[in-house]
């Protein structure tokens, strides 16, 4: 990788954006736009085939700023199909999973046909907010008003609400809710705290999971001493919501209430899908420790041992399994045919199971 290539190429291709956005800020031709779209596209889709930190930096920019310029145009012009296609196109090549393939001769599943733009408004979630006691969290308990209550054989669970809120979208209000999850043990009687995060579309009903849930979050909470550590062990965006900023707005609220608290807070995750990894780089995560650290170089130098993989017939699954990153060795055979119990959910808790099996990568972030 060529830092001095790769930041010159950078600096071109927000000059073919500037140029897109000034055809669509004055009267044009729909052939002027898609002159100036084709260029962009041309510019995004030369180079060498490797991508570094400032590359990444270079899709995420350009994909917000073009899609929002174009979703915009269509809008205006919604008889031209063209326009439409080159959207789509531009749309799918600008996922930064197409940047990593590459690199890793990867091809990602094609776009769901049925997503719904919402059309957030953000700044609307403080103002709306009916409930917000986050800052009492650790008071919170199972004995409070309005808790939702699990027994299981072998563990009890309650969850007491700590923010409730609606945010404003073009076409009405969606929920937003924040939880502690008190998970006891009933064999040792220990109990941990977790942060649980949901965002509904109350447009839908609970039975229709793929569209009334649009995400969710959970931070499990270690007590460190001089510091709070919070585990995300899950993070989930239902895929007729995705590409439209939700999880990084969500996290972002979170990470707001966290530093709230009065001691030091530090977030973990543990990743193996290249798309999250990149996603959480560029919100400020880095590698917990130097071999992790390592582990992301990696990645983006295109180690030939390492390649991408997604779990056949996922592709009309709510939450995919893809673009998992593998060790070559880990995924294929000596015949290289992928291992078909990586996938196999009978295999959960095993060290074959894609969640041990993949290359797991531990980061951090310690929140200022």
């Amino acid at each position: 990788m060529n830092i001095k290539t790769e930041t010159n190429r950078y600096h071109e291709t927000l000059q073919h954006i500037e140029s897109v956005e000034s055809i669509v800020a004055r009267d044009h031709t729909q052939d002027e736009l898609q002159a100036a779209v084709q260029s962009l596209f041309d510019q995004l889709e030369s180079g060498d085939a490797s991508v570094g930190k400032v590359e990444v930096a270079l899709l995420y920019q350009a994909r917000g700023r073009v899609k929002d310029l174009l979703c915009h145009e269509v809008v205006k012009t919604e008889e031209h199909g063209q326009t439409r296609t080159i959207l789509e196109k531009i749309k799918h090549m600008l996922h930064p999973i197409a940047a990593m393939g590459k690199v890793y001769n990867y091809e990602p599943y094609p776009p769901t046909a049925d997503k719904i733009n919402l059309g957030i408004d953000w700044s609307s979630l403080e103002d709306n907010a009916q409930l917000d006691r986050f800052s009492d969290f650790d008071n919170a308990s199972k004995m409070d008003e309005g808790i939702e209550h699990r027994d299981l054989p072998r563990v009890a669970f309650w969850r007491i609400p700590v923010h409730k809120s609606s945010l404003d979208t073009k076409d009405g209000k969606i929920d937003f809710s924040i939880t502690k999850s008190i998970r006891q043990d009933k064999q040792s009687r220990k109990e941990s705290d977790s942060i649980i995060a949901q965002l509904t579309n109350p447009d839908f009903p609970q039975d229709d999971h793929e569209r009334s849930g649009i995400a969710s979050f959970a931070l499990e909470r270690k007590d460190k001493g001089d510091h709070e550590e919070w585990n995300m062990n899950d993070r989930s965006t239902s895929e007729v919501y995705r590409s439209q900023g939700i999880a990084p707005k969500t996290l972002e609220f979170i990470e707001d209430k966290l530093k709230q608290r009065s001691k030091p807070q530090v977030i973990t995750a543990e990743v193996a899908q290249v798309d999250v990894l990149i996603w959480l780089i560029k919100s400020g995560y880095v590698g917990q420790t130097p071999e992790d650290q390592a582990k992301i170089d990696r990645v983006f130098s295109g180690d030939p041992d390492l390649t991408l993989a997604s779990a056949p017939g996922d592709e009309q699954e709510t939450f995919k399994r893809q673009y998992f990153i593998f060790k070559k060795d880990a995924l294929f055979d000596a015949d290289g045919i992928q291992r078909p119990e990586i996938w196999d959910d009978d295999n959960y808790g095993q060290p074959e199971y894609y969640m041990k099996s993949s290359f797991r990568i531990n980061l951090k972030k310690r929140l200022i």
